[in-house]
């Protein structure tokens, strides 16, 4: 199942990606007056927030019955199916209490042998955005540069994480474009890479949230990056030096993860962009996280 958060008439709702968007509140709705069962106001808020769905451990389960009875009654799908066009779809966690960014991560970074240091930076709440918004280029930066990742989408809480319970906290996986002015980060001190990739709008995720289940394998998935339509960027998963099941160890070794945390997983290669560009981050399984580069007004 894919998740998205999407706004219609200026109120947020969860969805799922189903060909169109299907409104999972109002599906869930028509599904009990069918049924005949009571609603629970408990369900009925993981379809308005994307956090309260995550941290539900039944809403997944509800979720799929109510999507298997919209397609069983194409009167139904009618009802609850939204045109893409017609809503804005935002970041599918718009607000993550934390979202960070880990690495070096990739083959491509072990030189002679040796594993650089691992390091995770956090984005701030203003850097985020979502599919179609514009990724503004600051007036201070100097070179901007966009990068495809994988990104894990934590479900349930928790600390001091070990490799082998890792996968019970997580959710499912996104993709984030990892914006960054390169130029800053290479000065290679703490400041300058907390600098570098904590503007407005450096951390564009979506398209949605794919389930953990629905991935075969996490560990074998493609990642492409193309800018104004020319693929920039294609890399596999089993390049990476790590498994999954260590960003969440790691990273709950310093801080305790929380329900609709988003930790991205590095990306071997840095492209840089200019005004007017426009960047699909696509990952296999997930789908394509579309934006565009603008200058900063003023």
């Amino acid at each position: 199942m894919k998740l998205v958060t999407f706004e219609l008439k200026c109120e947020e709702r969860v969805g799922c990606l189903a060909g169109g968007v299907i409104d999972l509140g109002r599906a869930y709705r028509l599904f009990c007056r069918a049924r005949g069962r009571d609603e629970s106001a408990a369900i009925q808020a993981c379809f308005d927030d994307m956090i309260a769905f995550l941290g539900n451990e039944h809403a997944a389960v509800v979720a799929e019955e109510v999507v298997d009875f919209v397609f069983d009654d194409p009167r139904v799908l009618r009802r609850v199916s939204l045109d893409p066009e017609d809503v804005r779809l935002k970041a599918p966690v718009p607000r993550p209490p934390k979202a960070m960014i880990c690495g070096p991560s990739w083959s491509s970074y072990v030189k002679e042998g040796r594993v650089p240091e691992f390091i995770f930076v956090l984005k701030p709440p203003t850097a985020v955005v979502g599919p179609e918004d514009d990724i503004v280029i600051p007036r201070k930066a100097r070179q901007v540069a966009t990068e495809v990742e994988l990104a894990i989408v934590v479900g349930k809480p928790g600390r001091y994480i070990g490799q082998e319970q890792a996968w019970d906290h997580i959710a499912g996986f996104t993709v984030f474009n990892d914006v960054t002015d390169i130029a800053t980060y290479r000065e290679r001190t703490p400041a300058s890479a907390i600098r570098a990739k904590s503007y407005d709008t450096f951390a564009s995720i979506g398209p949605c949230v794919t389930l953990r289940d629905q991935i075969e394998d996490v560990q074998d998935i493609l990642l492409r990056l193309r800018i104004n339509g020319v693929e920039r960027i294609r890399v596999s998963t089993t390049e990476m030096i790590y498994p999954v099941s260590h960003f969440i160890s790691s990273v709950s070794e310093v801080m305790t993860l929380q329900t609709g945390d988003v930790i991205s997983t590095g990306c071997p290669e840095a492209i840089p962009v200019e005004p007017g560009d426009v960047v699909e981050a696509e990952v296999d399984g997930i789908g394509v996280l579309r934006n565009r580069f603008v200058e900063e007004a003023g």
